[in-house]
């Protein structure tokens, strides 16, 4: 009978001493949890900072370096009619744009937030030699930025509607033309919609 009360008091014992444990690693876990969503925020805290940074080197490389300053006044021009300097000088600083772009949109920066970067790409061809440069890389561009699947999906969506809105703007244009005239084509062709 004595035995029965020391293996049960030896149960109870082990299974407090088991609570007490599980509660200290719970705890522990909890501590850690809040830790690492410090140390997190703090990390995406510098990585916006850096990043931030990072653009604005770019942005002023305009202005402090005399030739990129030099090629990039010529940026409305044709960019295969350039300078071999001023195409590489250029070729270099879109690349880095590119570049920056790609990294914010691997890390996921601002949810992949599409007005931010919808808003970033326009700036980037917001000149002539910015669209010529990434027409040419834009099979890169989606490479870098979808696995090989997604890519090819998304490059024949872009084949489709690349083939569909012309053909739907002589569709269109000749609706207007019908039903309010033909002088609205040229009222339209002025906002270069079609």
């Amino acid at each position: 009978m004595d035995t029965e009360i020391v293996v049960s008091v030896a149960q109870i014992l082990t299974g407090a001493a088991t609570l007490i444990v599980a509660v200290f690693l719970a705890g522990q876990f909890v501590l850690q949890r809040k830790v690492l969503t410090r140390a997190h925020n703090d990390a995406e805290i510098e990585l916006s900072l850096s990043s931030n940074a990072f653009w604005k080197d770019i942005s002023v490389l305009k202005i402090l370096s005399e030739p990129l300053r030099k090629a990039y006044l010529k940026r409305d021009q044709d960019f295969h009619s350039l300078s071999k300097g001023d195409t590489d000088v250029l070729a270099e600083y879109y690349e880095q744009m590119y570049s920056f772009l790609n990294m914010e949109w691997r890390l996921g920066r601002l949810d992949r937030n599409p007005v931010y970067y919808s808003l970033r790409i326009q700036q980037l061809m917001a000149s002539n030699v910015g669209q010529q440069y990434y027409e040419e890389l834009g099979r890169t561009i989606l490479s870098d930025c979808y696995e090989i699947k997604e890519a090819a999906k998304e490059m024949s969506k872009m084949t489709a509607i690349m083939a569909i809105i012309p053909i739907s703007c002589f569709i269109f244009g000749g609706f207007l033309a019908e039903f309010l005239g033909w002088r609205i084509n040229q009222t339209f062709h002025g906002y270069r919609v079609c």
